[in-house]
């Protein structure tokens, strides 16, 4: 949507920032952009494709799309992304089981020491995929993106989507279980929580004797 970028475009410029290049107009202009194939085995799909002048002899895809629970045994990535992967709907522990042994066993997997793994989503609640993941491997590198960066300088985010009013408005609307973990990002548990994730937490180490 030309739109959208040139809306962003202006947002950023706005507030001293430079503006975002609008991919659709330099790749493709005002049409969708497809590729030339040279060569009978370069394609162009809906899951993925092929650049133009490939040379490796890999018959892999140079950027190809799969669902979660896909089997990609036989894949060579150099890099793999994985995004929002669990269903908010879906969120038990058993689902957060069944992602994380099919993170394991495939995703994992698939990985050498000079591959490279990037993990983007939202934190929705503390027995989700994602704390699940951040518990299970405590020494990988974590980035989070609240929405309010200070709340005594109302500084925000994305001021170019967000006003601090706005969030503060939206925090009434989904109340302070979702503000906290999806738009805050924070790990733990709300201060007006029944059940702490800390002391749930601390109850696991305890021994039980008969």
């Amino acid at each position: 949507d030309h739109e959208y970028y040139r809306y962003m475009a202006e947002r950023l410029v706005q507030q001293g920032d430079a503006p975002i290049t609008d991919p659709i107009s330099a790749y493709g202009g005002q049409m969708e952009y497809k590729p030339k194939a040279y060569r009978s085995r370069d394609s162009w799909g809906s899951h993925g494709f092929r650049v133009l002048g490939t040379s490796s002899g890999e018959k892999d895809f140079t950027l190809e799309a799969k669902g979660v629970g896909s089997q990609i045994q036989g894949v060579r990535s150099d890099f793999i992304k994985l995004d929002d992967i669990q269903d908010p709907a879906e969120i038990s522990p058993l689902n957060t089981a069944k992602l994380m042994k099919w993170f394991q066993q495939t995703i994992l997997g698939r990985l050498f020491d000079t591959q490279h793994l990037v993990i983007l989503g939202n934190l929705f609640h503390p027995t989700d995929w994602m704390s699940a993941l951040i518990d299970e491997y405590p020494d990988w590198p974590v980035i989070r993106y609240p929405a309010v960066l200070d709340f005594e300088q109302k500084a925000v985010l994305c001021p170019e989507v967000w006003t601090f009013k706005g969030l503060e408005a939206k925090r009434k609307e989904v109340g302070e279980n979702v503000w906290h973990y999806t738009w805050m990002q924070a790990e733990g548990t709300f201060e007006d929580a029944t059940f702490k994730k800390e002391a749930l937490d601390g109850a696991k180490s305890i021994k039980h004797s008969l």
